[in-house]
């Protein structure tokens, strides 16, 4: 990719592939090195823990994984090329939902569930990348509660 080009392969047809073919794709993936320009194969798994099932999956987590990241940073770089997915994930993490419970003397509970305004640095990540938070829900209250009876 060092010209420009992008060259895809296909790596895996999935029910086209024999046991010897599915045993490799199992313990190793191909991954393709950017910077050194070329794949290189990479063992997923330590030998003595080949077991097939926990195998499937690892492998189909970490593809889906890479797979993430990829799509990540494809918007990232034209718009902060030094940014990347992990770094712009831990910035998002910040912004949490909260929820407000605040009661109310008939027995009932008012929820508000609000969001922590973005810092600065969030904020201008978020409007590169023309995102928008959801808007603030509308608050909630619970139902009085009931005496118990004994």
């Amino acid at each position: 990719m060092a010209d420009g080009r992008v060259v895809q392969r296909h790596v895996l047809y999935l029910g086209e592939i024999n046991d010897a073919q599915r045993a490799a794709w199992c313990r190793s993936i191909a991954v393709f090195d950017e910077d050194a320009g070329a794949a290189t194969q990479l063992a997923l798994f330590p030998e003595d823990r080949q077991l097939d099932t926990r195998i499937e999956a690892h492998s189909f987590v970490a593809f889906l994984a890479y797979c993430l990241q990829v799509t990540q940073k494809a918007p990232l770089r034209p718009l902060a090329p030094g940014l990347t997915p992990r770094s712009a994930l831990e910035k998002f993490a910040a912004i949490q939902m909260v929820d407000v419970h605040l009661p109310t003397t008939d027995g009932r509970t008012l929820i508000l569930s609000r969001y922590t305004e973005p810092e600065p640095d969030q904020r201008l990540l978020l409007d590169r990348l023309n995102l928008q938070l959801p808007a603030q829900p509308p608050p909630r209250i619970t139902a009085a509660l009931q005496a118990s009876i004994h």
